[in-house]
């Protein structure tokens, strides 16, 4: 979908506040967005009942859901699991985070993180660095 607009309820932005927001997002990106009365849109998606608020960013991500970042140097799909679960809780971007070990297992956990990362694996949020 190329251009999509969500429009007729709060959004929240990290400087304010519309009640009656609308916002434009073209070829995957926020295009624009205002109050009042919407531009027409490809597609158009009532934010009746809903708020629209910007992804969160988990800054320190272990693990979840029966998945530690630790698992990815004997199953590197862990991460791409963690990826896949988060954006039901609003997070869309983490930064994957080791545990206390000894200096080779964590080298290793570091490496495969970064192949895991590399290989676009990801396809849910995405990691931002390690």
């Amino acid at each position: 979908m190329r251009d999509m607009l969500f429009y007729g309820g709060p959004i929240y932005t990290p400087w304010e506040q519309m009640e009656d927001g609308w916002l434009r997002v073209r070829d995957g990106r926020i295009d624009d967005m205002g109050c009042g009365a919407p531009p027409s849109a490809e597609s158009a998606v009532s934010l009746a009942g809903r708020k629209l608020v910007p992804g969160f960013i988990e800054l320190h991500m272990h693990g979840r859901s029966g998945v530690s970042v630790m698992d990815v140097t004997r199953e590197p799909e862990a991460l791409a699991r963690l990826s896949a679960d988060l954006p039901a809780t609003g997070v869309t971007t983490f930064v994957p985070t080791t545990l206390s070990d000894e200096w080779p297992r964590t080298l290793a956990v570091v490496g495969a993180l970064a192949e895991a990362i590399r290989s676009g694996l990801c396809a849910g949020a995405q990691p931002a660095g390690i």
